[in-house]
């Protein structure tokens, strides 16, 4: 699951500036936080929101876009999974969101003693929730959606950057093979059982974590210079924009073909040039304006 993967890797990042802030400061300043992200994330989103205002009742008629287009734009499609059409993977952008207006509050009270185990606690207590929600309610999109669900892995994200994990020479290259060929594996096999998903979530969070260590705990391994190569990379930098649009597009190219190599070249065509364009004119200078702000 490549987007696990990016989950992690964001509550890493995250949590390394919250818990710096908190050693350095004492504190942590929330609302600075918080508009710090929003201006990240909210206007690729709106913009994507925005078109999707356009084009939804044009080509689907039948959905309610009022009601998707608030769910969405205020991060509330978790709560209702498969049950948003053309716009329901903002799940994902939902359960961030969820986890960013929580988390300077949890980091706070997390002394550096007890940091690290502590969320390796929290992280067996949310994933042994899903698998009681899992089994006693078997449905598979409030296990596979909602936030309660998916905070296992933001929360060992989050365990990485506490504990300071390291990984050096060889074990940090058959680690990261390991983790990169689990996670590809398991991004092909698809299953619609709440059961399932919530027994095999923990291998995926794992799988995430073991890559996040391998790549930031060493250097000159063969899965560090995948990941800097230079059109990955930039794949990278694009990633978000491309995630917004990827399925809208899709969905749209799915009214005209049926068939699947159609509809993937299609996406393909069109996602990655309007998620460039929406880097480099909305994401990109909004990026300048935080650090000229941040320089003042």
């Amino acid at each position: 699951m490549p987007g696990q993967f990016s989950v992690e890797i964001n509550s890493y990042l995250i949590s390394s500036i919250l818990f710096k802030e908190r050693d350095r400061d004492g504190t942590i300043n929330v609302m600075r936080f918080l508009k710090r992200r929003a201006k990240r994330l909210y206007p690729p989103l709106l913009v994507m929101l925005a078109a999707a205002a356009v084009i939804v009742p044009m080509l689907w008629p039948d959905v309610p876009t009022l009601l998707v287009l608030f769910l969405a734009a205020f991060y509330l499609t978790d709560m209702f999974g498969k049950e948003v059409p053309i716009v329901g993977h903002t799940w994902s952008l939902s359960v961030e969101m969820q986890f960013y207006l929580i988390w300077p509050i949890v980091v706070f009270w997390l002394g550096p003693r007890i940091r690290t185990r502590a969320l390796l606690l929290m992280f067996a207590a949310v994933t042994l929730w899903r698998l009681g929600n899992g089994i006693y309610f078997h449905d598979f999109a409030q296990t596979a959606f909602r936030f309660d669900m998916r905070l296992s892995g933001l929360i060992l994200g989050s365990a990485i950057a506490a504990g300071g994990f390291a990984l050096k020479g060889r074990m940090a290259e058959m680690v990261g093979l390991a983790s990169t060929t689990l996670l590809l594996f398991l991004s092909v096999v698809l299953w619609q059982d709440a059961v399932m998903m919530a027994y095999v979530q923990p291998t995926i969070d794992l799988a995430a974590a073991g890559l996040i260590i391998s790549l930031v705990a060493s250097e000159g391994t063969i899965i560090n210079k995948v990941f800097s190569w230079r059109p990955l990379a930039w794949v990278g930098l694009i990633s978000y924009s491309l995630y917004l649009w990827h399925l809208p597009i899709a969905r749209a190219a799915m009214l005209y073909s049926d068939d699947w190599r159609v509809v993937l070249a299609a996406t393909v065509a069109l996602s990655v040039p309007i998620a460039a364009l929406s880097y480099a004119f909305i994401e990109k200078p909004m990026q300048r304006r935080r650090t000229a702000q941040l320089a003042i």
